[in-house]
């Protein structure tokens, strides 16, 4: 398993808070019992050009982390794509919009050229046992697609009529819909996960129930499928849910309830969210008892107002940390 036996908390670092994470924080970080950061790869940095491939941002992120003794957990691709994709790469809405916010399921010029980058970037790092990249996609790996029934680009129409008819076009209240994007998003995942899965022997997942109450768009409504075919597929895998947030009032007891049926149909460790460390005091204690894993906590983030690390925060995984590691004594 990437997470060591005495590992409990992931810090979890977003692309606008990456510059406060200077080598002193992650010295005092490693102190305190973070091993281990959760890194978002932004993809328009990586790729200026269709490619022209420009890895020096994440050199420069797994160099620090190995400095201060922390391994490097980094989420591909759907972090600021380039903008050199044409938009017929992109996911389009009913009325013509385009949607870069992810890539059609359906292009394949698109999802080829995502299987040459996802694999590229696992190669370079793939001896380093202290780097481990996963599959994330839409919203930082929360929702399959965006939320926005966008399923209408040419390719997707084109797939569908191949299912349905040359005449028939999806349609969100139709089942024979909601069954062809299920079926697209299970494939989709199962497919892509398996770059990961054979160079790591671990499935990730970070896509999150709360998600599907919104809309079925997110494509959440097939984690079931997903993560039993994970392990009918890889049936020695670790596979492990990421950031999956409980006990606060926006995650009612359904979530918990689906979560917990997740747990048992395909036996996966659970990373709890605990997004604030004002939290943890009362997430850490909670997740011990549920049996998770282990907790992901981001300090600084733009929902809080906190912009520079305190040291509350310190204190505040310095004592969850602890927590974690008493109950497994």
């Amino acid at each position: 398993m990437f997470l060591h036996k005495d590992e409990f908390l992931i810090l979890m670092v977003l692309d606008a808070q990456r510059d406060l994470h200077t080598p002193d924080v992650l010295d005092r970080m490693r102190k305190i019992g973070i091993q281990t950061c959760h890194e978002q790869l932004s993809w328009v940095v990586t790729e200026p050009a269709k490619g022209s491939y420009d890895f020096s941002q994440l050199n420069r992120i797994i160099s620090n982390n190995s400095q201060a003794g922390i391994k490097s957990l980094i989420q591909i691709s759907g972090m600021e794509y380039p903008k050199w994709m044409p938009d017929e790469w992109f996911f389009k809405c009913k009325d013509g919009t385009v949607d870069r916010n992810g890539l059609s399921f359906w292009n394949e010029e698109a999802q080829t050229h995502v299987d040459h980058y996802y694999q590229m970037l696992i190669n370079m790092y793939v001896d380093d046992p202290n780097v481990m990249f996963f599959l994330g996609e839409y919203q930082g790996g929360e929702g399959a697609m965006p939320p926005t029934w966008c399923i209408y680009d040419d390719s997707a129409i084109s797939q569908f009529q191949a299912w349905y008819g040359k005449n028939r076009v999806p349609d969100p209240d139709d089942m024979s819909t909601i069954i062809w994007l299920g079926d697209t998003i299970t494939n989709h995942f199962t497919h892509k996960s398996s770059f990961f899965f054979l160079a790591y022997n671990e499935a990730w997942n970070a896509q999150q129930w709360l998600m599907n109450k919104w809309t079925k768009a997110f494509g959440n409504f097939t984690q079931p499928v997903i993560l039993s075919g994970f392990r009918t597929i890889w049936p020695d895998s670790d596979i492990m849910l990421l950031q999956y947030t409980y006990f606060d009032k926006d995650h009612p007891q359904e979530n918990a309830d689906y979560v917990d049926n997740l747990r048992e149909i395909s036996g996966c460790h659970v990373i709890a969210e605990a997004m604030f460390c004002k939290g943890l005091a009362e997430t850490t204690p909670k997740s011990i008892a549920k049996g998770f894993r282990g907790q992901i906590v981001c300090p600084t983030h733009p929902h809080t107002g906190e912009k520079n690390f305190q040291t509350w925060m310190f204190d505040a995984i310095e004592q969850s940390h602890n927590a974690w590691k008493e109950s497994k004594e």
